[in-house]
């Protein structure tokens, strides 16, 4: 992966870059493969970068519910490790995918130093949480009654 390949890694410091790509590793998954799984800790950052991953809770009745599809661009379980620290869904791959998992501590020195990538993760969170509530107001909605 460039550096430039993807907006979010753009206000980093070249030195920034390197730092956290020196403490990644980029993990292949093959078709339904579990990426991490509901009510489990936290502990790196994961960025997709080829492939698709499904996002998917299950809820009390063993009942699947696919949350979204994630594709190359874009980070998994992103709230989890900045948020709760234990994710409330599961990821899994859809067809073979490459996750970089970024060091937890690494990741966070790079948020405190520079404001203009923190702002950005502030951003992809916002929007997360906004299609999650959308999500959740479609789905109520689907089974009220009449």
């Amino acid at each position: 992966m460039e550096q430039d390949e993807y907006r979010i890694w753009q206000t980093l410091t070249e030195q920034d870059w390197k730092e956290l790509i020196r403490a990644s590793n980029l993990v292949r998954f093959e078709n339904r493969e579990t990426i991490f799984r509901q009510d489990t800790r936290s502990s790196h950052f994961m960025f997709v970068e080829q492939g698709l991953v499904k996002i998917y809770k299950t809820g009390k009745s063993k009942k699947i519910l696919t949350l979204k599809l994630e594709g190359p661009g874009h980070f998994i379980g992103l709230h989890s490790v900045l948020g709760s620290e234990i994710h409330q869904y599961s990821a899994s791959a859809v067809g073979a995918a490459a996750i970089r998992f970024f060091d937890h501590d690494t990741i966070l020195e790079v948020i405190i130093r520079n404001g203009h990538f923190s702002l950005d993760l502030l951003r992809v969170l916002t929007v997360h949480r906004g299609f999650m509530f959308e999500k959740l107001i479609s789905q109520a909605q689907s089974q009220l009654p009449g």
